[in-house]
C-alpha cells in the first residue's frame, strides 16, 4: 500500500530493500491459580516457551531492588505508566526478572485497560516464559492474605524470516536528511505508528514540489517493534548519507504536545525546536536508536510519551486528531527546511 501511495506521486525515487529479522509466533499460553482459576492471558513476543509452576511474588514496578525476592517464583510486575523519567520498560523488568532468578514472569496492564503486547527481549528469544494480564485480572486473582501459586505454560514459534523496508528518495547530494517511521504494529497501532507512516506520505508529496540541493530520504521501516531490525539494516547500508536523522513514531494524540527528543544537545537549540524540545532523553527503543549508534545526529518526534493505549488493542483511530497531525507535519517541515539551509 505504502508503495502505490508513493509511486502516485510525480517524482521521487522509490525501492524496496529486504532484510533478515527473527520472527516469533505465539501458539498457545494459559495461566491458572492452582488449583485450578484459569486467568485471561496474552503472551508476550521473544518469551521462552515452557510450563512453570512456582509461588507468585509482587515486584511492583519492575525495578532491580523490587524483584530481588523474585528467585524461584514467578515475578509479578505492573506497567507503571506514571510518566516519569524513572519508567521502566517492559524489557528492563523482565531482565530484573530474570537476572533475579524468577522461573516466570507477568505484566499487568493499566487500569481500564486492555493487557499490553509486545516483546521482552531484543531480536533474541528470552530465558523465561512470559505473559500479560489487565489490571483487573490481576487485582481481583492474584493479590490475597494467603500465598498464591501458579501454574504458567507458554508455546510459540521463533524462526528466521525476512521482511523489508520502502525507501523513496528525492533532491540531490550528501550528506541529507533522512525521516523514518515503522511501518509495523503489535496491535491495531492507529498512534504507534500509522500515524507516523501517514505523515511522512504526505511529506513526500511537499518534497516533491522543490528542488532540493541535498537528498531527503523516507524510510518506512519493518520490524521495529522486533528489536529495530528494519532501521539496523537501513543505517548498516546508509547511515554514511546522512547529517540528521528524524523519527517519527506515535504522533497526533488528541490533545497531546508535541514532545521532541534529542540524541545531542546541540540539536536542541536548533530555531525549529524553540518551545517543543522535550527534556525527556532520547530512549532505545525506537528506529531513532540505530541511527544514533550508527553515528548520525538523531531527533525522535512524538506526542504524548507514554500512554496507557500504546501496545493494547485500544490503538484505534478515534484517539488521534488530525490538527495534532498536521501540527507535527509542519514541524518537521521546519525542521528539514532548517537542515537544508546550513552549508
Amino acid at each position: 500500500m505504502i508503495m502505490e501511495e508513493l509511486n502516485e506521486i510525480s517524482g521521487g525515487n522509490c525501492e524496496v530493500e529486504r532484510f533478515p529479522f527473527l520472527n516469533w509466533i505465539p501458539v498457545s499460553q494459559s495461566l491458572a491459580r492452582l488449583p485450578g482459576v484459569e486467568i485471561p492471558v496474552t503472551q508476550l513476543g521473544y518469551s521462552a516457551v515452557g510450563e512453570v509452576e512456582a509461588e507468585l511474588t509482587d515486584c511492583g514496578t519492575g525495578t532491580k531492588e523490587e524483584c530481588r525476592g523474585a528467585r524461584g517464583k514467578i515475578a509479578l510486575c505492573s506497567s507503571g505508566l506514571d510518566g516519569s523519567l524513572q519508567f521502566l520498560h517492559r524489557i528492563q523488568k523482565y531482565r530484573n526478572a530474570v537476572r533475579a532468578g524468577a522461573l516466570g514472569f507477568l505484566l499487568s496492564g493499566e487500569a481500564g485497560h486492555p493487557p499490553p503486547e509486545g516483546m521482552i527481549r531484543k531480536r533474541a528469544k528470552g530465558d523465561i516464559p512470559a505473559v500479560s494480564l489487565t489490571h483487573e485480572a490481576a487485582r481481583k486473582n492474584l493479590f490475597a492474605r494467603e500465598t498464591v501459586r501458579l501454574r504458567m505454560s507458554v508455546s510459540n514459534t521463533v524462526r528466521e524470516d525476512q521482511s523489508a523496508n520502502v525507501v523513496w528518495r528525492t533532491g540531490r547530494g550528501h550528506p541529507g536528511v533522512v525521516l523514518c517511521a515503522h511501518m509495523d504494529s503489535w496491535t491495531p497501532g492507529a498512534w504507534d505508528n500509522a500515524s507516523g507512516t501517514a505523515v511522512l506520505l504526505e511529506l513526500a508529496s511537499e518534497f516533491v514540489k522543490h528542488d532540493y540541493a541535498r537528498e531527503i530520504t523516507l524510510c518506512f521501516t519493518g520490524c521495529e517493534e522486533f528489536g529495530l531490525f528494519g532501521s539496523r539494516d537501513f543505517c548498516r547500508r546508509h547511515a554514511k548519507d546522512f547529517r540528521l536523522a528524524v523519527n517519527v513514531d506515535g504522533v497526533g494524540l488528541a490533545g497531546a504536545d508535541i514532545q521532541v527528543r534529542c540524541g545531542e544537545r546541540d540539536l536542541a537549540g536548533i530555531p525549529p525546536l524553540k518551545g517543543t524540545y522535550s527534556e525527556l532523553p532520547l530512549t532505545p527503543w525506537g528506529d531513532h536508536f540505530s541511527f544514533q549508534k550508527s553515528g548520525v545526529p538523531s531527533l525522535f518526534l512524538t506526542s504524548g510519551g507514554i500512554n496507557p493505549v500504546q501496545h493494547t488493542r485500544e490503538d484505534s483511530p478515534k484517539i488521534l486528531n488530525p490538527q495534532d497531525l498536521e501540527a507535527s507535519l509542519n514541524l518537521i517541515n521546519e525542521i528539514v527546511a532548517y537542515q537544508l539551509s546550513i552549508p
